[in-house]
């Protein structure tokens, strides 16, 4: 059937060819039945199912007005010289009050300055205006109440999510609000045969090169009557793409976005909060990224870490974003050529483009700065290398705060004061400070004649477990104010073909980075080349030409440096012997803990006055232990006595003698146990396998 609208009234025919001259739009309505299946006992009968209309667009004037009132509308065509629109005609009733204003200036306009597709534009529009007021704008105007009282229907959802705006809402994981723009909807009451509403939609993400716009899609099963939607969704006002919109979380979103787009330019940082699981997952929410291997633990990090988009890249390509351009290009545009026209392309204003055409393909060259609209757009999560874990997590940017070094570490590092100087200097002179703290201009000068060997600074710390080798290393990064990269076996790999290649590729990194390199546990990598095994040689001699062009600041520790191969002596800047403590050295020690937990807790937890008298006893000095085994011991006691709330009159928890005590105890049992099982000490037992030779006196500054 078809419904013609035209300049001489409304007809109904059965055959387009009976349409009549002067017709501006014509509804085609389409009836379909399909038959259920056939059985013995029934007749096969024709199921009905409701009608569907569509409108075709002839006028045009009507043509030429939804072109030039239409900023984006991805999901319907408007090129050619008819347009047909779906029922409930939702461009129609999106732009109604835009045709209605367009309508008004035609009238009020001199008949010299109407374009010829102008001229019939106040009839042909009060026609249609007129159409949708009877048809469907009633229930239209019942849903946008509706909205604003913060409601809404299935039935009518597309009302409020027009092409265009700007849509907040809530991930069911962590109820975090997202912003993005809607591009389409499709399904629902626009298919009769749909159960629900697919929106796709789009936010801006960072694909390695460009900021650009990421398309995803979401699906809405259908409910009855009406539902609260401003818990989990809603629509931003916008007044224009420069201003922050008035809604409560507009600010925190542009802060966020502004976080971020600051974070893409490579930085070292502080993360105190938990790691984001991704992908997001969310009934409905489907996200284009593939083969993504990510655990879904979160960590509780508090320590550096490192902002470097385009490393992660590197190693992670799945999870690069499948961003999209030119997704709302002006192909519209109207193509009159009348004088009036001709004279309105004079003036570039008059160029009409989409409202987001300049959110694709930009550089952090091209922009310094992006729009509030951008910002409310851009992700709130990114990825960073975790120093402590040695892992790449996502993080909310709202926890990524300015780097925390602590550069008097060093002071609580128990170590002889000419040696801790010596460090000091060699730290700030390879990090191009002098002892005033002013930068050396000059590039660091090389002994060697080959350009890019031996630049670097390698540090070779060896002596007994818990003597403070990798606090060092620790205290040195903090000095410096650089990031310590630590790397085990397991990042570098042991086959000889994997090492060098990881090598290579953790030192640039570091480099890149500018971190402090620790290589933990050396010797499996440095251990004595033999005739015998061919693979060791080969991953010694590896390791070694690795070291020879690194350019940073290196630290390698072990406890076992009898076994190293002759060959790492030479490659080595600085060789530091760490003797076990002597029994000061161990009460200095304790005091460190006791004054890092009254610097950290005090308000909550302390020492009693008879504990500190405890620690300095004949018992605790006898202990020969080192400081790993003090640390634990201290941190024990303080769980013990948490367990047991004996309180001051303050309310603070104290710990006791008994706690300490109860902790030497159960240590010294296992300690004693392990030397008679092994006819001897970690010492004599190092000694034994000409790994190592502890007591041979003072350290001194290098060997």
């Amino acid at each position: 059937m078809y419904e013609i609208y035209g300049t001489n009234g409304f007809h109904d025919y059965e055959d387009r060819s009976q349409q009549a001259k002067g017709t501006i739009f014509e509804i085609v309505r389409k009836f379909s039945t399909t038959q259920e299946d056939f059985t013995i006992d029934t007749v096969p009968t024709p199921s009905w199912h409701p009608p569907t209309f569509r409108m075709r667009i002839l006028s045009v004037d009507i043509i030429n007005a939804l072109r030039s009132v239409v900023t984006y509308y991805p999901g319907q065509d408007l090129v050619g010289d008819e347009l047909l629109i779906w029922y409930p005609y939702p461009i129609l009733v999106h732009h109604y009050d835009e045709l209605c204003e367009y309508r008004q200036q035609c009238a009020e306009k001199d008949p010299s300055e109407l374009c010829v597709r102008e001229k019939n534009a106040g009839e042909h529009l009060r026609v249609l205006l007129d159409f949708l007021d009877q048809e469907v704008m009633p229930d239209v105007r019942k849903e946008q109440e509706r909205n604003r009282r913060g409601f809404e229907t299935w039935e009518h959802m597309w009302v409020s999510h027009k092409p265009g705006v700007t849509w907040l809402r809530t991930l069911r994981d962590d109820m975090e609000w997202k912003a993005c723009v809607i591009q389409s909807m499709s399904g629902g009451t626009f298919d009769n045969s749909s159960p629900e509403w697919t929106t796709t939609y789009w936010s801006l993400d960072w694909d390695g090169t460009h900021l650009a716009r990421r398309v995803f899609t979401s699906s809405t099963s259908k409910w009855d009557g009406e539902k609260y939607m401003r818990d989990n969704s809603c629509i931003l006002p916008m007044k224009d793409y420069w201003t922050v919109p008035d809604h409560p979380m507009a600010n925190e979103l542009v802060e966020f976005g502004k976080k971020w787009w600051g974070l893409l330019q490579k930085q070292c940082g502080h993360f105190r909060g938990k790691t984001r699981n991704f992908p997001y997952t969310e009934e409905g929410f489907h996200i284009e990224v593939h083969q993504i291997q990510h655990t879904n633990i979160t960590l509780q990090i508090d320590g550096a870490v490192m902002a470097d988009l385009k490393k992660y890249f590197t190693s992670h390509a799945n999870d690069i974003p499948r961003v999209k351009s030119a997704l709302d290009s002006r192909t519209w545009t109207t193509d009159c050529f009348c004088p009036v026209c001709l004279e309105w392309r004079k003036d570039s204003n008059n160029i009409m483009t989409s409202p987001f055409e300049a959110y694709d393909q930009t550089t952090l060259e091209s922009r310094n700065t992006l729009t509030p609209h951008e910002y409310i757009l851009c992700p709130f999560e990114i990825p960073v290398f975790v120093f402590k874990t040695r892992s790449w997590e996502f993080i909310h940017v709202r926890d990524f705060s300015e780097p925390e070094f602590k550069e008097n570490m060093i002071d609580h590092l128990v170590m002889d004061e000419k040696r801790v100087k010596t460090l000091k200097a060699l730290s700030k002179s390879f990090a191009r400070l002098n002892t005033h703290g002013k930068s050396i201009e000059r590039e660091p000068w090389s002994a060697d004649y080959v350009k890019g060997k031996g630049n670097g600074l390698i540090i070779l710390l060896h002596g007994s477990p818990g003597v403070g080798k990798t606090y060092t290393a620790e205290c040195m990064a903090a000095f410096t104010r650089r990031p310590l990269m630590i790397l085990t076996s397991s990042d570098i790999g042991t086959s000889p073909t994997e090492v060098e290649l990881n090598l290579t590729n953790h030192f640039k990194t570091a480099k890149s980075w500018g971190a402090v390199l620790l290589i933990d546990e050396a010797d499996v990598f440095m251990e004595r080349r033999s005739t015998a095994d061919l693979n060791r040689n080969s991953l010694v001699a590896g390791f070694l030409r690795a070291l020879e062009f690194y350019e940073g600041m290196l630290f390698l520790t072990t406890n076992r440096v009898g076994s190293f191969d002759d060959a790492f002596t030479s490659r080595v800047h600085l060789k530091l012997y760490y003797p076990n403590f002597t029994p000061e050295q161990r009460m200095q020690v304790w005091q460190t803990f006791v004054d890092k937990l009254k610097e950290e807790r005090g308000d909550y937890i302390r020492l009693h006055i008879s504990a500190e008298e405890h620690l300095e006893s004949k018992e605790m000095r006898a202990l020969a232990w080192n400081g790993r085994e003090i640390r634990n011991a201290f941190q024990t006691a303080v769980s013990l006595a948490e367990f047991d709330d004996e309180r001051d009159k303050e309310g603070t928890i104290l710990v006791m003698p008994k706690h300490l005590k109860a902790v030497v105890e159960l240590s010294r049992d296992f300690t004693d146990y392990m030397n008679e099982l092994h006819l001897g000490n970690e010492d004599k037992r190092a000694q034994r396998k000409f790994e190592r030779l502890d007591g041979v006196g003072k350290a001194k500054g290098g060997d």
